[in-house]
């Protein structure tokens, strides 16, 4: 068992490119802090160099006594040199995302991984997560934990009725924000394929497409069917108002809107990738995904869904096993290296 005698565990948050990945640290760090371990959350400095970065972490590691340091995303680079710098007992390394950056760090990474699993656990969030980096290291998949962290919802979930969910105007929920990975504009080709003028769409206000978004809505008259969103943290409000949540993103490495939506009842339509596959489970009940680039096949899902939202008891069934009461038990036993 880890306990303060032994050292703290240092959660390093993603960059600010990976907002999703970084909201789950904080979440993490601070379930593992109210669930009595000492956790400890950092922030690497933007911007710097690999030195700097490397000074950093020892900097923290001494700062808060680190027994663990536990990455999300791109500071594996960064961990991979620091083993044998910091003095860290144990590093644990997370890997979500299907692929790093072809650079030297990246490179020199994939050499040490081999020797670097001796000293370190690796886990994935996703079973595609962990083949991938299973075949990139050269290691077994069942060398590999597989444990996401744990997704914020109620819980238990609000009871939904089916009724419900008919009842609902036709509108369909954008988590946002709007970037080039979301794919809004396929979202307005789809919406535009629905010639149902009643169906709705609510759209977060934010993110770096807003422009080009607006552009578009006006190129195929879409703007009535739009309901603005003032920021992106305001979707989660309208998750008891829509009937549908639609997130094509091309690229999901934690599928935290997705498995918020099927926690309050709602059917999921989305594009095919990884982490949208382990929300829904191969699941028909809980949505339907399509080609990352198909807006005609997304707009007959969409129809489908809007039209027979379906049970959302076996969505929500689904859901909590991303909840942290499923979860957090799994990443203490995890930390305190019981598995």
């Amino acid at each position: 068992m880890i306990n303060a005698a032994d050292g703290s565990i240092l959660l390093l948050a993603p960059g600010h490119a990976e907002a999703g990945l970084r909201r789950a640290t904080r979440r993490l760090a601070r379930l593992l802090a109210e669930d009595g371990l000492p956790a400890h959350l950092a922030e690497p400095p933007a911007e710097t160099g690999f030195a700097t970065r490397l000074w950093w972490l020892r900097k923290q590691a001494r700062r808060h006594h680190a027994h663990i340091v536990l990455s999300f995303a791109e500071e594996e680079h960064l961990l991979s040199a620091a083993l044998p710098v910091t003095g860290l007992r144990r590093i644990w390394l997370q890997a979500h995302l299907p692929g790093w950056r072809a650079n030297a760090a990246a490179r020199r990474f994939w050499r040490l991984l081999p020797h670097l699993h001796r000293r370190a656990r690796l886990i994935a969030a996703t079973p595609a997560a962990r083949e991938h980096l299973a075949r990139a290291a050269g290691l077994p998949p069942e060398s590999i934990a597989l444990l996401p962290p744990p997704v914020n919802f109620p819980e238990p979930p609000p009871k939904v009725l089916a009724a419900d969910l008919r009842r609902r105007d036709p509108v369909i929920l954008f988590p946002g924000p709007l970037t080039r990975a979301s794919q809004p504009g396929l979202l307005l080709k789809a919406l535009h394929r629905l010639r149902d003028s009643a169906v709705s769409l609510a759209l977060p206000a934010e993110g770096p497409q807003l422009r080009p978004i607006r552009h578009m809505l006006d190129s195929l008259a879409l703007n009535e069917r739009i309901i603005w969103l003032d920021s992106a943290a305001l979707w989660p409000r309208w998750l008891e108002r829509a009937r549908v949540l639609c997130w094509p993103a091309r690229i999901a490495p934690l599928p935290g809107p997705a498995v918020r939506a099927l926690a309050a009842g709602l059917p999921v339509v989305g594009a095919d990738v990884a982490g949208l596959r382990a929300a829904l489970a191969d699941s028909p009940c809980a949505g339907e995904l399509v080609a990352v680039t198909d807006a005609e096949a997304l707009a007959a899902a969409l129809r489908r869904r809007l039209a027979d939202p379906g049970d959302p008891a076996p969505r929500q069934a689904l859901a909590r096993r991303w909840s942290a009461q499923a979860l957090l038990p799994r990443w203490r036993a995890l930390l305190a290296g019981r598995s």
